[in-house]
């Protein structure tokens, strides 16, 4: 259950940065979390910073 949720929240977060072309501020604000958190659960699944 837990890879599951990881794979639909890897998702979610990776659609959210398309949307917003790599924006973090952004992305986060359309997922309603707040930046450090975003950033922290990117680190956990892997997903690479835009630059």
């Amino acid at each position: 259950m837990n890879d599951a949720l990881n794979s639909v929240e890897r998702s979610m977060i990776l659609i959210a940065l398309k949307r917003r072309n790599g924006n973090i501020t952004a992305a986060s604000r359309d997922l309603g979390i707040i930046r450090q958190s975003l950033i922290y659960r990117m680190k956990r699944l892997g997903i690479e910073r835009p630059e």
